[in-house]
C-alpha cells in the first residue's frame, strides 16, 4: 500500500507518515523544506527497513511544484492508495485586514494544491473500486475564530470541497474523510507560554487518520473533529 502526505516533515504530516510507516505502507512525502524532510524519513528508514520513501521539496502554495511532485510520483513510485492533505499555511488575520496576497497563497497551500493532488490519482483509485482520501481541515470550519477569519475561508473551501468529493465518489469504492482538529501541538507553538497538555498531540491526529482508514469497507468515517478537552485557546 502507498501512502501520499504533503506537509509531512514535522508536526501533524510527520506523525501521520510515522503510523504509516509502523505499518509498512510505502511513503511518497513531501514539504517545503527538503533537509527537514530527508532527515526525518531517513529516520523512518532506520526503523522500519522494509519500506519505500520517496521525497521532494514542494511548496504546495506553487502549482508547478505540486505538477512536478504528481509526475514524479507517477513515474517513480505508482498509484497511490491513501491520498493525506495535510500541507498548510496560517496567515494570521481579520477578514478584513488581511492582504489579498496573504488570501491567495493560503487558498493555493490550503485548498488548491489539494484539487491538484486529488483530480491526478483519485481517477485511478475509481478504476480500482478503492482509495482513500484524508483532508486535514481545522475546527475554525466549525467555531469561528475573529483572528484566524482569512485562514478560516481557506479552510471552509477544503471542508466543502471534502464534503461534495465524498458525495461524488460514494458508489465508487473510494472513501472521503474530514480530520478538523482543534490546537494541535506543533512546531508553531514551540515557544508559546500556554502548557502542552492544553493542546491536541499530532499522535491524536494521526491516530484518527489511521482509524479511519482501518474501517470495514463498508463503513466511512466522513469526519472526525477533535478539540483540546478544555476548549479551544
Amino acid at each position: 500500500m502507498k501512502v501520499l502526505i504533503t506537509g509531512a516533515s514535522k508536526g501533524i504530516g510527520a506523525a501521520i507518515a510515522e503510523k504509516f510507516a509502523q505499518k509498512g505502507y510505502d511513503l511518497a512525502l513531501c514539504a517545503r523544506n527538503l533537509s527537514d524532510l530527508e532527515r526525518f524519513a531517513n529516520a523512518l528508514k532506520a526503523k522500519y527497513v522494509n519500506i519505500k520513501i520517496l521525497t521532494r521539496s514542494v511548496d504546495c502554495a506553487k502549482s508547478d511544484d505540486v505538477k512536478a511532485f504528481i509526475h514524479q510520483i507517477k513515474n517513480d513510485f505508482g498509484q497511490i492508495d491513501i491520498l493525506v492533505n495535510n500541507a498548510g499555511i496560517y496567515t494570521q488575520g481579520t477578514i478584513l485586514n488581511t492582504k489579498l496576497e496573504d488570501y491567495t497563497q493560503m487558498l493555493n497551500a490550503n485548498f488548491f494544491a489539494a484539487i491538484e493532488l486529488t483530480q491526478a490519482f483519485v481517477p485511478d483509485m475509481i478504476t480500482k473500486k478503492s482509495g482513500h482520501v484524508i483532508n486535514i481541515t481545522s475546527i475554525t470550519t466549525k467555531k469561528l475564530l475573529v483572528h484566524a477569519g482569512a485562514y478560516a475561508v481557506s479552510k471552509a473551501a477544503m471542508q466543502s470541497f471534502t464534503d461534495n468529493l465524498r458525495e461524488e465518489v460514494q458508489q465508487t469504492g473510494v472513501r472521503v474523510t474530514a480530520i478538523i482538529p482543534g490546537a494541535t501541538f506543533t512546531y508553531s507553538w514551540l515557544g508559546t507560554d500556554i502548557p502542552e497538555e492544553r493542546f491536541i498531540s499530532a499522535t491524536d491526529i494521526a491516530d484518527a487518520v489511521l482509524a479511519a482508514v482501518n474501517c470495514s469497507t463498508g463503513a466511512n468515517m466522513d469526519e472526525v473533529i477533535i478539540r483540546p478537552t478544555l476548549g479551544e485557546i
